[in-house]
């Protein structure tokens, strides 16, 4: 009986061990996120200037409030497209960071 216990031990170390090792997909996904991050924070650069432009281009008080308007809801909007892309590319990243744990775990026996 203690030659099973031994190898079950074995067994879980040898799979534990198995969770410190790089993972490529996790890698990617950190990567995936951050090129998302940075063509949304140039995408918005690039809003914002075209905003100030068209502000200092409006005749009149109704024009700012028009364009004004028209950029919030175009930034909310887009702001909420980027996070709901941004929180599936960091579920996939939980999903990979949990992957080896889950191959380590033990299933009881029954």
């Amino acid at each position: 009986m203690s030659d099973t216990l031994n190898d079950e031990i074995k067994t879980v170390q040898n799979k534990l061990a198995t969770v410190g090792t790089p993972n490529v997909i996790l890698n990617e996904s950190v990567l995936a996120i951050v090129a998302e991050v940075t063509d949304y924070s140039k995408k918005s650069l690039d809003d914002r200037r075209d905003f100030i432009g068209s502000l200092f281009e409006a005749k009149s008080l109704n024009s700012v409030f028009q364009i004004q308007s028209e950029y919030a809801k175009t930034v909310f909007e887009r702001s909420l497209t980027e996070a709901m892309k941004i929180g599936a590319l960091y579920s996939d990243v939980a999903k990979a960071a949990l992957r080896p744990i889950e191959g380590a775990m033990v299933k009881p026996k029954e």
